[in-house]
């Protein structure tokens, strides 16, 4: 078989350069007739939007300064004055979710195996919206059914999947701040009664002493009778107590505000649009290789009708 190297094909193409430029134009204009108007190769486009939500923020920050653990579990707005921050982590941490083959496996198993995770992975891309702070999802596949039901079976899938956990962090979360409120019950208990021991002591005292105006110590016995450290350490075990209830009481009033964190939107319409550049690039290169095979064919001819 004779190899004919790019010199020599160059110079077939300069000596039958109309053949050539014949060819290429008409096998050019024949692929962008079948690319645009036969097999169009349309892509169809879903879009959504995930927001996540930062209302109740102030007491959030409460709940994240004295349960640290419960920051991630529950995404917690770690400071009202800087709630954009904590939402674009939270919008990272779903982004990297979102493309994780363990995710994409599941959402897979729930869209009854028909999707490898690598064709999930090609069809969903992930886009930031600074303005709105929310994360734009847009999937795009040559059907204009399959993009939306992906879509919309990973925003239901992953909402789902994020109110479980927050759920299961939130039961938690209230349990741990029952514990605390309890033990602090037993705490101020006990100073309760030593507190009382120590002004029952310090009233007896006063009161046998001849010297004593029994006017004052009826009025200033209690401050005289605690110690400085007692009382700072009743007044600390007081404002704790009082900041659990009130952690306590938010929890439960605003318990959708925990649970349901993530708000998703998914645009009804799907549109589609032509890949303009992948059909023209195409069409070029056939309409090349065919054009240097007829000027090949032509050259070929040629020599034969010489001999």
């Amino acid at each position: 078989m004779e190899i004919i190297d790019l010199k020599a094909l160059v110079k077939i193409i300069k000596n039958t350069k109309w053949w050539f430029i014949s060819a290429f134009i008409i096998v050019f204009i024949i692929g962008m007739l079948l690319n645009f108007f036969a097999f169009p190769n349309l892509r169809y486009y879903s879009k959504s939007h995930i927001i996540v939500s930062f209302k109740n923020a102030v007491f959030q920050d409460l709940v994240s300064i004295n349960f640290k653990e419960e920051n991630v579990n529950l995404w917690l707005i770690v400071s009202p004055m800087y709630w954009n921050q904590s939402v674009n982590n939270w919008l990272t941490a779903t982004t990297k979710t979102l493309s994780s083959d363990e995710f994409l496996g599941e959402l897979s198993g729930k869209l009854n195996n028909r999707f490898t995770i690598s064709k999930l992975k090609k069809s969903i891309k992930f886009d930031r919206d600074i303005e709105i702070n929310s994360l734009n999802i847009t999937v795009s596949r040559n059907n204009k059914t399959e993009a939306y039901e992906i879509n919309k079976k990973l925003l239901e899938f992953f909402s789902q999947k994020k109110e479980a956990e927050f759920q299961e962090a939130y039961l938690k979360l209230l349990l741990k701040v029952d514990d605390r409120l309890r033990a602090l019950e037993k705490n101020m208990d006990l100073i309760s009664e030593e507190a009382s021991l120590k002004v029952t002591d310090y009233y007896k005292n006063n009161l046998n002493n001849p010297d004593s105006n029994n006017q004052k110590v009826e009025e200033n016995f209690e401050n005289k009778a605690l110690s400085y450290d007692l009382l700072i350490k009743i007044y600390e075990y007081e404002a704790e107590y009082k900041m659990l209830s009130d952690i306590k009481i938010n929890l439960i009033e605003n318990k959708d505000f925990y649970i349901k964190r993530i708000f998703y939107v998914i645009e009804p319409d799907v549109y589609s649009k032509l890949d303009f550049f992948r059909n023209i690039i195409l069409s070029i290169f056939m309409g090349f290789l065919l054009a240097c095979a007829t000027s090949l064919f032509v050259n070929i001819y040629n020599n034969r009708s010489k001999k």
